[in-house]
């Protein structure tokens, strides 16, 4: 055995004969093994990868056309604000459905969907969140 201190060679003791510090703990460590570039380069390129997927926002993608057709034909029960994530409004359109109020703001809201920009509603209703950790 060698003494970490010292680097005394010395056999089955606890305590080295020269310096006498306790070397029951001492292991000798392997030497590290060199890593090619290449294989870092791909684990970190990998690494990368899964940060990126879990940190993006899984939601569906939602369709214009579809809001404003359910908005529509729909409006009355609000199944157009549960499909575009807006849940709050679709369970007061439901509560209020007996008024007749939410079929008249579902139907105009179905015509401004339809007639309304694509690229507005890509914004509003089909942005990916990311995720902050």
């Amino acid at each position: 055995m060698k003494c970490k201190y010292c680097g005394t060679e010395y056999e089955d003791s606890r305590y080295c004969p020269n310096c006498g510090s306790n070397n029951d703990e001492y292991v000798e460590k392997e030497p590290v093994k060199e890593v090619e570039e290449e294989n870092v380069f791909i684990n970190t390129e990998k690494e990368e990868e899964k940060k990126e997927e879990s940190s993006v926002d899984d939601r569906p993608e939602r369709d214009k056309n579809v809001a404003g057709l359910l908005a529509i034909l729909l409006g009355t029960f609000g199944i157009h604000c549960f499909y575009l994530g807006r849940i709050a409004r679709g369970i007061f359109s439901i509560i209020f459905a007996w008024t007749g109020i939410p079929s008249i703001i579902g139907f105009f809201e179905g015509i401004a969907i339809l007639v309304g920009n694509d690229r507005d509603f890509e914004e509003r209703y089909n942005v990916k969140c990311v995720k902050t950790l």
